[in-house]
């Protein structure tokens, strides 16, 4: 993992009391993996139904990969989401990172970040110590978060 995801779940932990008070008016993990089942399940059965070929075999692995990775990329990103508290009142306001102190801001703001299962919105607190740096939450950041 790198610095910036490490940093993001420091921040988006930051506070945190208990996963009940973290609900949102986000839909529920079953219904943002169902489409991703269902790709998965299209495969299945499309290999099952057509004629088995190497080729064919090969194709099903391939197809299979890239839906079980877009599996994954949906659960990260629904459960680093549904790390912090719905309610910004919730939050600390401050978070100190590296020796410097940053204050947090009152809505959330949606931050690109990379993991392993591909790029995903994370949609937390942001800190800043004005508004050149509303999204930046260190001078080590300033490049990494858009």
């Amino acid at each position: 993992m790198t610095y910036s995801i490490y940093l993001a779940l420091a921040l988006a932990t930051a506070g945190r009391a208990t996963p009940e008070a973290t609900a949102e008016a986000a839909p529920d993990l079953p219904d943002i993996l169902e489409p991703a089942w269902n790709r998965i399940h299209a495969l299945v059965e499309g290999l099952r139904l057509g004629p088995l070929s190497p080729l064919a075999a090969a194709g099903f692995e391939k197809d299979l990969q890239q839906a079980t990775r877009e599996l994954g990329r949906l659960v990260v990103q629904w459960a680093y989401n549904h790390l912090e508290p719905a309610v910004g009142q919730d939050w600390p306001p401050t978070v100190h990172c590296e020796g410097s102190r940053f204050r947090r801001l009152t809505r959330k703001t949606p931050q690109q970040v990379g993991t392993l299962f591909g790029t995903i919105t994370l949609r937390g607190g942001a800190t800043g110590r004005g508004r050149r740096r509303a999204n930046r939450c260190c001078s080590r950041c300033a490049g990494r978060w858009a």
